[in-house]
Parts: C-alpha cells; sequence; structure tokens
C-alpha cells in the first residue's frame, strides 16, 4: 500500500529524494509543469544537499506518496504571500506515469485540501493546461470548480497552451 506523508513529518532518504527528482524530470510527465525540473545527475550529492539545505518555509505545505524507497507522487500548496491573499494557497500536484489512474493523485489532493481546513486556509486555487483531461477530471472530483481559462497564457515547446484555472473556497 501507497503511504502518504506529509513532508514537514517525514525526512526522505538519499533514495527517495533521487527518486523524486528523477520523477520530476521524466520525459513522459510534461503535463503537470510549465517549466520542466532540471535534475544534474552528474552530481547527485550536490542535489541532495541543497534540497535538504533549503529553509522550511512556512508557507509551503504537502504530502508525498511513498511506495518503499520510492516517490511516486506529490502535492503540493504554497500559502500565498499578499496580506489580502493570505487566506488563499496555490494547489500543484503529479503522479508518476506508472501509478496514474489509480486514485493515487486523488488521495494526495484530499490530503491537501484536509491540511489547508486543518491550518485556516480559506481559499484553494489551482491550474492545469486545458487539454490535461486527467488533471481536470482530479480537480473537478476533488470539488474544486473552473473559474476560467487563459487563452495562450503559456508557451511550451514552441506553441501557445491554455490554461484552466480552478478554485475552492473552503
Amino acid at each position: 500500500m501507497t503511504e502518504i506523508a506529509y513532508m514537514r513529518e517525514c525526512r526522505l532518504s538519499d533514495e527517495q529524494l533521487i527518486s523524486f527528482f528523477e520523477m520530476l524530470c521524466a520525459p513522459d510527465q510534461t503535463e503537470w509543469d510549465y517549466e520542466p525540473a532540471v535534475f544534474d545527475r552528474s552530481d547527485v550529492a550536490r542535489e541532495i544537499r541543497e534540497f535538504r539545505q533549503r529553509p522550511s518555509q512556512e508557507r509551503n505545505h504537502g504530502f508525498w506518496a511513498l511506495d518503499g524507497n520510492r516517490v511516486i507522487g506529490f502535492a503540493g500548496m504554497y500559502q500565498l504571500p499578499e496580506l489580502s491573499r493570505q487566506h488563499c494557497a496555490e494547489l500543484s500536484f503529479g503522479v508518476a506515469k506508472s501509478f496514474t489512474r489509480q486514485g493515487l493523485g486523488y488521495r494526495l489532493v484530499c490530503a491537501a485540501l484536509a491540511k489547508a481546513r486543518e491550518i485556516g486556509l480559506r481559499r484553494i486555487e489551482a491550474d492545469c493546461f486545458a487539454d490535461n483531461l486527467g488533471a481536470i477530471a482530479l480537480l473537478r472530483k476533488a470539488g474544486l470548480q473552473e473559474e476560467g481559462v487563459r487563452v495562450g497564457a503559456m508557451m511550451k515547446e514552441g506553441r501557445l497552451r491554455d490554461i484552466r484555472l480552478f478554485g475552492l473556497t473552503l
């Protein structure tokens, strides 16, 4: 069974961190990220060290999906810093390609939404490529409502892509 762990209560092993970096950079994972992640495989020790040295940011909350020594998914929330928007957080998520369509993304997003309620957030926002049907279905299933489309908002792989906007008032 896959374990869902709150990031602030779980220290990933080096092996788990490497699997997370590799998942973010996998060629078949391009639909969840607007700016592809870069993992310097020639200096894994430096990548791990830099990740561990990042200060714990009080505005970040998230969850790991762990399958033994591998990270196979994540959901994260970034609480917005502007005084008038501190009640809001941006939601992001992703699941390793071989684990999609098994309910894992939904479990991660639900864990993030439960944490949002627990810490007193009042609104969650998310977006995805307009043609990412899996992400759209997941966000809707989790209760987020589509609020609009930004036409041609993202340039990816040489073409303009539309972005769908979602929100949920808690």
